[in-house]
């Protein structure tokens, strides 16, 4: 009976996300998308972002779209590098050109401070989806800013993880 739920759950889960980020998929299938990706993104309400190598595909909230849209339609390349989700489909979008565009509705704290005023690139961010009040920036000199939140990760926790980044 245990097995049955868990399976009848992750089947549900597995469509729930098939339906959500469909044209992603459709779009990795047409594509023959071979290549690790360096960067993919998925948004709680199905935004997402993909890229690997010169391959991108893309569902995002309008602020963004509307800046790939316009470099498309000059000629321009997508100017996004990366895309980081977090709670109701808050994000930080990191340029070509490294500079950040962020909608964080209001959660993670001081983070937009650290974000307009960090002196060095960021090279890896991630927003809990479910503790406003959780995040992790990995800058490009290898330095990091951890706010715990709820997790109660601690600087010693993540050292690992930052190594591996660094």
């Amino acid at each position: 009976m245990l097995l049955t739920c868990i399976l009848t759950h992750t089947a549900q889960i597995a469509r729930r996300l098939y339906d959500s980020y469909r044209g992603l998929s459709q779009y990795l299938d047409e594509e023959g998308v071979q290549q690790c990706p360096n960067s993919v993104a998925l948004s709680p309400g199905g935004y997402c972002f993909f890229r690997a190598g010169g391959a991108r595909a893309w569902n995002l909230p309008d602020r963004l779209d509307t800046l790939v849209d316009s470099a498309l339609e000059n000629g321009r390349e997508n100017p996004l590098k990366n895309v980081w989700f977090g709670k109701d489909d808050s994000y930080v979008a990191q340029k070509q050109d490294g500079g950040l565009l962020w909608n964080l509705m209001g959660y993670y704290g001081n983070l937009e401070s650290t974000l307009r005023y960090g002196t060095s690139g960021i090279k890896c961010l991630g927003l809990n989806l479910t503790d406003e009040n959780s995040y992790i920036v990995l800058f490009m000199d290898g330095s990091f800013r951890l706010k715990a939140g709820e997790t109660g990760l601690t600087s010693d926790d993540i050292k690992e993880w930052v190594r591996s980044w660094a």
